[in-house]
């Protein structure tokens, strides 16, 4: 109210200017009309006076207005003013949150945390989080649940495989982790994988799962590295070394350990292992060995004899021999020890197979059936496997 009271006396000032200027302008004009003397150089500076005052007197008259309004204003909301300050507190606030999300997502991004953290927050599935090693760390810190598997493709090599290990020795037993999945990477060494190895049992996790298919850099050092997870008190059960150039080394490494090991699945496929049939007769002696995959590993009619003659003493209920070149001879060699055996399912596709060669594993599952017999790929028509297959279940009937 103070304020108002000023702004009224000020603007009652600027109009008793105005007034003092309009009578000096009015005296002005009447001594011009009645001739008083003056030189021209008198008349001219007192025409422009009479100018200076009319133009302060119409300037008088606009403050005089403005200040009328704003006293207007104020009378009508005297409160007007303290009305804009929550108004600039809330954008204020606003401001600083979105800056502060903006400062902490590149930080995020930076650190390679925000996959992890998007993920924690449900924004994001688990499987698109561990999109590298970085990532995948942060996302085992982060979340207070479990993690059971661990999908790494590509991203692991030695340079940062230190990373993984610490985050696999501090939070890999309180995460749960069950299944650890490397494949397809390429820059990773055997000794990164005996530090994953011995991350993994110094912190007393129960990995059951191991997956380092892809890595033909590794060879039979893969098998060495691994070691210590196939044997008591690792409870390891599924191994998968697919295209790893695996050789005798490896193989014998196993064999050596066969009676040790605790696998229920290897998976040896795309490993060049022609003319070790022997050695691979000895690794299926693992007790409780139940699916073994064979999978395009050029194996002879011979290694193909050693393994179908091992076949009734084991525990084996899976075995995958597809891609061997498997023929005729190969087949009889295999039937002639199916019905001594625990097979549940043979894989044979994309083999050498005729439909003539097919008898001799009709009468072999006719003494002891299986469920599971895969035949694509062969020299054998569709429509003539669908009949093997209606033949085969009219005998089991």
């Amino acid at each position: 109210m103070m304020m108002a009271h000023r702004s009224a006396r000020s603007a009652r000032g600027a109009l008793g200017l105005g007034a003092s200027a309009q009578v000096m302008g009015v005296l002005m004009l009447l001594a011009l009309a009645a001739g008083l003397p003056c030189s021209k150089t008198g008349e001219c500076e007192a025409q422009q006076d009479l100018l200076d005052l009319t133009q302060t007197h119409d300037e008088a008259n606009s403050t005089a207005d403005g200040l009328s309004e704003a006293i207007a204003a104020d009378a009508a909301n005297p409160k007007g003013a303290s009305l804009d300050a929550p108004k600039i507190v809330v954008l204020c606030l606003f401001a600083g949150g979105m800056l502060s999300w903006i400062l902490a997502t590149i930080k995020w991004a930076v650190d390679g945390s925000l996959p992890a953290r998007l993920a924690v927050w449900g924004l994001l599935p688990e499987a698109f989080a561990a999109v590298s090693v970085r990532s995948a760390a942060a996302l085992l810190n982060l979340k207070s649940g479990s993690t059971p598997v661990l999908v790494l493709k590509t991203c692991v090599s030695d340079s940062n495989v230190e990373e993984l290990a610490k985050a696999l020795r501090e939070h890999g037993k309180r995460a749960e982790l069950q299944a650890l999945e490397l494949p397809y990477n390429h820059q990773l060494s055997d000794a990164g994988v005996r530090r994953l190895v011995e991350a993994v049992t110094e912190a007393e996790v129960v990995l059951e799962e191991l997956d380092l298919s892809f890595n033909a850099q590794l060879g039979d050092a893969a098998v060495r590295a691994v070691q210590p997870l196939c044997m008591p008190p690792s409870r390891l059960s599924t191994l998968r070394l697919v295209d790893c150039s695996l050789g005798r080394e490896a193989l014998s490494l196993l064999a050596e350990q066969a009676s040790r090991l605790r696998l229920n699945t290897l998976h040896l496929s795309a490993n060049n292992l022609t003319g070790l049939g022997e050695v691979l007769a000895e690794v299926m002696e693992a007790p409780v060995l139940e699916d073994l995959a064979l999978v395009h590993c050029g194996l002879s009619l011979e290694d193909l004899t050693n393994v179908a003659e091992q076949l009734p003493y084991t525990s084996l209920k899976s075995i995958q021999l597809a891609s061997n070149q498997i023929d005729g001879a190969g087949l009889k060699v295999l039937a002639e020890q199916l019905p001594k055996t625990q097979l549940d399912e043979l894989g044979l596709e994309q083999n050498l197979l005729k439909s003539e060669d097919l008898s001799c594993l009709g009468t072999a599952w006719a003494k002891r059936p299986f469920s599971r017999l895969r035949l694509g790929g062969n020299s054998v028509e569709k429509e003539e496997v669908a009949n093997f297959i209606k033949t085969l279940r009219f005998l089991q009937a």
